[in-house]
């Protein structure tokens, strides 16, 4: 059902992440189907989810996620450039030079890496989509 969104990323965002990691602690058997589709691709991460919800609060579980959202770019990404680089961080994304776009593709595959060791590369790649704007 939530492969439907696959190729609109906002609607799998707001549907399924949204409902699935970040709404109230709900018991097993009246949670929305969007947990349950998280439960079944990822049943161990989605326990741990589970139970800081249930321990802590659900907003707990997106404050975490914030900060090693953070914590990946600004910690591992900005710090790290060099004179002359910018990435300017817009919502999900980063702005950069059309020229070193490979260079940063490589970085945040490698950042990802290592924070996630259990991804393959190609899994990691996936996560990425690259556009081109301005002059083509």
């Amino acid at each position: 059902m939530f492969n439907l969104y696959t190729d609109d990323y906002s609607k799998f965002k707001a549907v399924v992440l949204g409902q699935g990691l970040y709404f109230n602690y709900m018991p097993l058997e009246v949670i929305k189907n969007a947990e349950k589709y998280l439960l079944e691709l990822y049943p161990e991460f989605m326990r741990s989810v589970r139970e800081k919800k249930r321990v802590n609060g659900y907003k707990t579980v997106s404050v975490e996620a914030q900060q090693i959202e953070a914590n990946i770019f600004i910690e591992s990404l900005y710090r790290g450039l060099e004179p002359g680089q910018f990435a300017v961080p817009v919502h999900d994304s980063i702005m950069i030079k059309q020229n070193e776009v490979e260079y940063f593709l490589i970085k945040l595959i490698d950042i990802f890496r290592v924070r996630f060791p259990l991804l393959s590369r190609q899994q990691v790649r996936d996560l990425f989509r690259v556009k081109n704007y301005g002059n083509d």
